[in-house]
């Protein structure tokens, strides 16, 4: 079995953060005693620390593993965000929807609410906006990342090689665009999103392609982009290399149950988030088919044998801070991350809690 994989009915699920009664501020507190508000994203570095986007509470919270402890390391000040440096925890941030770490160290916020991108550097506490604030419309060609006007930013990820992905809402498009900022150039450029074509299981140039509801965005260790888009029922494959996308899973007329399917095969019901593992492995979260209030299940294409498998979500239980097995529990969940022992985060928004799903040996 590869590394980051455990198999479904082995795995257990837990409440990690977000029952305590105290705001996360820049000195940490115990993990039991925090507070989350609405948490819609989730990321977690190379060493394992957790960073989540505390949208209710306006700030982005790190857990670290190794002491136990949360803090606050963007937002909770008055400061508006500047194409300059200033101190993180002093800044204001308006509905922070997505955060994203990258392997040196760096955290990205998409600011849904301030319609901007901003980098955090962790080590010394700094933040700056690198897009958005200006007037122009996005179109094919690069342009200033400063220069651009972006229509509430709510997904953001970034490559192996600082390159970050988000995707904004065209207004009047009746679709979402995906761009790509070039962090060395400081520009950006339309890679997916408005094109005149659908997409299907063989690829086109994605900036051929239109997708009319992009939600969540992952990136794996060899760049390419995984889309997830509620509306066509699919998560799309955007290919690093060729610039060519496709339908990766999704598509299909069998609904994901007990038995594993092939990706294309299966019948995606509104997938709202994504996730890709180092190893490959691809996680993603769909509204459980027939059920009301906010139900989601969490299924995996596993690298093993390339096949679709429910993980979570197909119980009744709710998630405590016990571990009870994955499959058993009902999820309300919006965003998750995955790191390199197949360890998944999820933000559970209604219930305000991080919930972590790993091997039941890990958790007992």
């Amino acid at each position: 079995m590869l590394l980051g994989q455990s198999p479904p009915a082995l795995r257990s699920i837990r409440i990690l953060a977000g029952t305590g009664w105290l705001l996360p501020t820049p000195q940490p507190l115990p993990l039991r005693d925090a507070q989350l508000l609405h948490p819609h994203g989730v990321s977690v570095d190379a060493r394992g620390r957790v960073y989540i986007a505390d949208t209710g509470h306006n700030q982005i919270d790190e857990y670290n593993p190794a002491t136990g402890q949360m803090r606050c390391v963007a937002g909770g000040g008055t400061q508006k965000p500047s194409a300059g440096w200033l101190a993180a925890t002093r800044v204001r941030l308006r509905n922070p929807w997505s955060v994203a770490a990258d392997g040196d160290g760096n955290i990205y916020v998409a600011d849904s609410g301030a319609g901007l991108i901003e980098k955090v550097i962790i080590h010394t506490g700094q933040i700056k906006v690198i897009a958005g604030g200006g007037n122009a419309p996005v179109t094919g060609s690069p342009l200033p990342a400063l220069s651009l006007a972006l229509l509430a930013p709510e997904q953001v990820a970034v490559d192996r090689h600082g390159n970050v992905y988000f995707a904004v809402t065209v207004l009047g498009a009746d679709a979402s665009e995906i761009l790509k900022l070039d962090t060395g150039l400081h520009t950006i450029v339309a890679i997916a999103g408005l094109g005149p074509l659908r997409a299907k299981h063989s690829p086109h140039q994605g900036n051929q392609i239109r997708l009319p509801g992009a939600v969540a965005l992952a990136v794996a260790f060899n760049g390419d982009l995984y889309i997830a888009d509620a509306e066509a029922g699919c998560v799309y494959r955007l290919k690093s290399r060729s610039g060519k996308l496709s339908i990766y899973a999704g598509g299909g007329k069998r609904m994901p149950g007990a038995s594993p399917l092939r990706p294309r095969a299966a019948r995606l019901n509104q997938p709202l988030a994504v996730a890709v593992d180092p190893p490959g492995n691809l996680y993603l979260l769909q509204s459980v088919p027939g059920q009301t209030g906010g139900l989601m299940m969490l299924l995996e294409v596993s690298r093993q044998d390339g096949k679709l498998h429910v993980v979570s979500g197909l119980g009744h239980r709710w998630p405590s801070l016990r571990p009870i097995a994955a499959r058993a529990v009902a999820l309300q969940a919006g965003a998750l991350a995955s790191d390199s022992f197949g360890t998944i985060y999820i933000t559970d928004t209604q219930r305000s809690t991080v919930e972590v799903i790993s091997s039941s040996a890990e958790q007992n």
